[in-house]
């Protein structure tokens, strides 16, 4: 379920894709941007709309001992055989939460809840470093700066979209469930840097439409490894490596880095291609090169563990 997040992500790229082909093909004119843009306030509206109809979540209600209307949210969210199993454990762990106090900074300073919260950071922070999202944001800039039109170039980046949406829908489907966490990341970082030297590569070639279809190829295979792969499983990690008490926070500073590193990425992607063209490819995989070693040596598994058992194999290995 965790994992879901990311498969909505792509889908909503990749329908954005296509609404930009769209309008820039049937209103080809010089302020199509802007028409791009207010389609954007369509899923705004809705969302609106649809957080006045979510209720309020049955563990936040517990935490206030509105007991009663849990189990009203509980009903209305889950089997009828899985309501009194939920709501004991979410009583219990209520509970338990009340017991150990409510985490803070100063829980940071406990060797092994600050090693495994600066791991949790870094692999929030690099998963961004990969230029993800500068393919995902620039893919148009990037397939023009190789000589193919704006249209063309808008068109063929719904590829990407399509792409990252089967990925990601194959890592859920067939992977997440089958293989080591860690194996899953150190795979996707693999493809990663080997795609991004290949693609600095082939923007040696002289300037021709199939170095453009090549480039795009090469973003594909990029974008296959980083969704398929690492885009599923660094979302459960995140949610599997923190010790309860301070997973609140500690994921928050984790995502907080996450989008930290989205800004640089977002606002160095398009000055590097301006400045050295296809070399920022070889730029972001030295830095995914260095990623992986970061990973190899520090990240740890977290599959066919239970939350409470990873608790004490951290405390175990970290302090």
């Amino acid at each position: 379920m965790v994992a879901r997040n990311e498969l909505m992500i792509v889908t909503g790229q990749l329908l954005a894709y296509t609404c930009n082909a769209i309008i820039a093909t049937v209103w080809p004119q010089a302020r199509m941007w802007r028409w791009m843009l207010a389609v954007a306030t369509l899923p705004a509206i809705g969302l609106w709309i649809g957080i006045h109809l979510l209720p309020e979540s049955p563990r936040w209600l517990a935490n206030r001992n509105r007991g009663q209307e849990m189990w009203a949210v509980l009903n209305e969210v889950r089997m009828a055989d899985e309501v009194e199993d939920e709501g004991q454990d979410i009583i219990r762990r209520v509970e338990e939460e009340r017991a150990v106090g409510r985490g803070g900074w100063a829980d940071l300073r406990i060797r092994w809840i600050r090693r495994i919260t600066l791991i949790g950071i870094g692999l929030a922070f690099f998963s961004q470093l990969t230029g993800v999202n500068g393919i995902m944001y620039y893919a148009p800039t990037i397939l023009i700066s190789t000589g193919l039109g704006t249209r063309a170039s808008l068109v063929a980046t719904i590829a990407n979209g399509v792409v990252s949406v089967v990925s990601v829908y194959i890592g859920i489907t067939f992977f997440l469930n089958r293989l080591p966490r860690r194996r899953m990341i150190l795979t996707g970082q693999s493809g990663c840097v080997g795609s991004l030297i290949v693609l600095g590569l082939v923007f040696l070639l002289p300037e021709s439409t199939a170095r453009s279809y090549l480039v795009l190829l090469f973003m594909l295979t990029f974008l296959f490894s980083m969704q398929c792969f690492i885009g599923p499983t660094f979302w459960l990690m995140l949610a599997e490596i923190f010790p309860m008490w301070v997973r609140g926070l500690a994921n928050g500073v984790a995502v907080f880095c996450n989008w930290m590193g989205n800004v640089i990425v977002a606002f160095a992607f398009p000055n590097l291609i301006a400045a050295v063209q296809g070399n920022t490819f070889f730029v972001f995989a030295v830095i995914n090169a260095l990623t992986l070693a970061f990973y190899a040596r520090f990240l740890p598994e977290t599959f066919g563990h239970t939350l409470e058992s990873l608790e004490r194999h951290f405390e175990e290995k970290y302090s």
